[in-house]
């Protein structure tokens, strides 16, 4: 009674299983869009050991409409801790690592790319958001990488 009740819960057996949300925040100028860095659960000593090693780390971008599968994923070199989207070009995003080192992607494009494109797109998996697969095939999620 007065509680708080869950409204929504987004999950990717591929990116986010076994992980922790490092960092989250709305997509600007989409309604019902978040984005969420995911990281492994490990200590500060874990992570210290770990801080020269190459160990791929995702943030995943959730459309309220389909809680199973991303909308596309922005891939880095090392762990995101902190992102945000640029305020006067929503189209690039810039994320600080554990290691101190800043990533940048470019996502112009991706809320327009033709359900084709998304079914022959990068790699990844998954179907969603509105995305026709009417041709019995996952679309795919799109994986946009660092620059």
């Amino acid at each position: 009674h007065g509680g708080l009740t869950e409204a929504q819960r987004f999950t990717d057996l591929t990116y986010s299983k076994n992980k922790v949300v490092s960092a989250i925040c709305w997509v600007p100028n989409r309604k019902g869009v978040v984005a969420c860095a995911c990281t492994d659960p490990a200590s500060q000593t874990d992570r210290l050991a770990t801080m020269g090693r190459l160990t791929p780390a995702y943030i995943l971008v959730w459309n309220f409409r389909d809680p199973i599968h991303p909308e596309y994923v922005l891939e880095s070199p090392h762990e995101v801790f902190s992102f945000q989207y640029n305020p006067s070009n929503p189209d690039i995003v810039v994320g600080g690592c554990y290691n101190g080192q800043i990533v940048v992607w470019e996502t112009e494009g991706l809320e327009t790319m033709p359900p084709a494109a998304k079914q022959q797109g990068k790699s990844g998996r998954g179907a969603g958001g509105g995305w026709d697969d009417s041709a019995g095939e996952e679309a795919i999620t799109p994986i946009i990488r660092h620059k």
